[in-house]
């Protein structure tokens, strides 16, 4: 290429000019290699012009390409804020210059070709040839020119335009990251006050719950908190406050991320708002006394694995397994009373052993109970009767192992219930007018054949009353059964026949209102019957002579 150029530059007829654009164009073709190609199409035209020459032709018209250039030059400008636009005719300039390119090297070939055979014919022909490079020299170069303005000033414009781009974008991210900032700094703001205030309302109702279950804890019977009416209330609401809360704090825990940190005594535990146990065992009351069961047993055993369980866990050891019993399922109570029973101290602990030799009654059902079982319960109670302090607690433990005494007798067929009468009268002894010791001693004084004197008929009036009362404070619709069924047997003694059939209508009544999956406690058999079973035996005492009788046949003895 340089060698043409060279030749060419050297068969000019003037030496200034031509001399200077042909150094230019080297200069150009060495450091360009995108102007080698243009050089050769101004070879090839060059050739093209000394043909047309030598047939006579009119050298070709440049102010009609420089007029073409000034238009492009003006177009790049008036497009110079079009990024797109200007990127597309780089795209576009660059296709034409790798056609033109090709389209120069095969002329260039062609050209070739035809020097050679020219020079061979005629030295005046290059002379001639010359001059024409010299003005297409010219030509390229002006073309080569405004080719190299306009790509500088488009990749300029196009690097103007990115680089604008770019600061723009980065603005932008950095406003969106302030932004984002921002709102997780009021998010966490908003959620530490909505958390701050959840916290509040549990600490409140966590303040009432233990009020209530100490005033509770303090009364002489051991389900007062479901027994009394004061109690009853204060668990309704607070139970109906709890599900308040716990639907704020769900919520609350539901849209907060729960992270982990550190938990009570070191332990990783989830950050949110946690209920303690107090609230959660009240709440189980709550189901309870509406005789939601499964709900209730459900709830006391989220209590036991939550803050502050170990302060109430004999509780909700205790009233899961008294629940269970309920339900009838008595291996599934056994395991929870038993917990209670290795927690608690004092007369709690007392209360507790009694309920485990209770439970292990009501799983020997029907059957024949065991000497060893009545060894193991003589022994709870001797070691009881000494740490036990509340006297309600000695006739408890005492009424219910006289009921186990005189149903292992019913069951051998013998009416010898001596030993149940004498565990009685320490019942009664240290608890006068105790309900259930006095029904007791009443049925094992009709069984043992003796009549009952004014005395046993002022008790009898006595647990009559009782059982109303109980009829009226209590809610569970399986307790006012067992109220008006002993209240019925008590009728019976009294041989109030009118008051007889009111109270079977109201265990009609109530008893077509317990739950089908709860048990009713039979006073005939001293354990829990399912629904069916009562109501089996409750027809065999309204069609026997006596209580008596009804109670030998329902423990699978003759009637006599």
């Amino acid at each position: 290429m340089e060698i043409l150029l060279r030749r060419t530059n050297d068969n000019a007829p003037w030496g200034g000019r031509g001399h200077v654009h042909t150094e230019a164009i080297i200069l150009a073709v060495r450091h360009h290699p995108w102007m080698r190609k243009k050089c050769l199409l101004d070879i090839a035209v060059a050739g093209g012009g000394e043909r047309r020459k030598k047939k006579g032709s009119p050298p070709p018209d440049l102010s009609e390409l420089a007029e073409q250039l000034s238009e492009l030059s003006k177009s790049v400008k008036r497009k110079e804020d079009a990024q797109e636009r200007t990127t597309q005719l780089i795209e576009w300039g660059a296709g034409l210059i790798t056609l033109a390119g090709v389209a120069t090297i095969f002329l260039v070939l062609l050209q070739s070709f035809f020097d050679a055979k020219n020079q061979r014919r005629s030295q005046s022909r290059l002379d001639e040839q010359g001059k024409q490079q010299d003005r297409v020299n010219d030509q390229l170069l002006t073309i080569l020119k405004i080719s190299e303005d306009v790509a500088k000033t488009s990749q300029n414009q196009v690097g103007q335009i990115y680089g604008a781009a770019y600061d723009q974008a980065q603005r932008t991210l950095a406003l969106i990251n302030d932004l984002l900032a921002v709102t997780e700094r009021s998010a966490r703001k908003a959620a530490g006050a909505q958390e701050a205030f959840l916290r509040r309302q549990i600490q409140r109702l966590q303040e009432k719950c233990v009020l209530l279950l100490n005033k509770a804890g303090s009364e002489p019977e051991d389900r007062a908190i479901a027994a009394k009416p004061e109690y009853q209330a204060a668990v309704r609401v607070a139970g109906e406050e709890f599900d308040a809360i716990k639907s704020h704090v769900d919520t609350y825990n539901s849209s907060v991320p729960m992270s982990s940190g550190a938990g009570e005594e070191g332990r990783m535990a989830p950050v949110g708002v946690l209920i303690p146990a107090h609230c959660l065992f009240v709440k189980g009351m709550h189901h309870h006394l509406n005789e939601n069961y499964e709900e209730a047993i459900a709830q006391w055993q989220d209590a036991l694995s939550a803050r502050q369980a170990e302060r109430i866990e004999a509780e909700i050891n205790y009233w899961i397994g008294y629940e269970n019993n309920n339900l009838g399922r008595f291996g599934d109570a056994e395991p929870y009373i038993n917990a209670a029973v290795a927690i608690a101290t004092g007369d709690r602990r007392a209360e507790l052993e009694r309920l485990a030799l209770e439970t292990r009654l009501f799983q020997i059902g029907d059957g024949p109970i065991d000497d060893r079982f009545i060894e193991e319960a003589l022994k709870s109670y001797g070691r009881n009767e000494v740490a036990a302090t509340r006297k309600r607690t000695i006739s408890s433990f005492a009424t219910t192992l006289a009921n186990m005494l005189s149903i292992k007798q019913l069951r051998v067929a013998s009416i010898d219930l001596g030993r149940a009468h004498n565990y009685l009268a320490r019942a009664i002894e240290a608890e006068p007018h105790s309900r259930w010791a006095d029904f007791a001693q009443l049925q094992c004084k009709e069984i043992a054949g003796s009549g009952f004197d004014a005395a046993d008929k002022a008790t009898i009036s006595y647990v009559i009353d009782s059982c109303q009362r109980e009829f009226r404070n209590r809610k569970e619709h399986r307790t006012k059964v067992l109220c008006k069924s002993t209240e019925y047997i008590c009728i019976r003694w009294l041989g109030d026949e009118g008051n007889t059939e009111r109270a079977r209508d109201q265990i009609e009544t109530h008893y077509g209102e317990v739950n089908g999956t709860m048990t009713i406690l039979s006073q005939l058999q001293k354990r829990n019957l399912n629904k069916e079973l009562f109501w089996s035996e409750f027809e065999t005492l309204a069609k026997s002579e006596s209580p008596a009788k009804a109670m030998k046949a329902c423990n699978c003895v003759r009637a006599v």
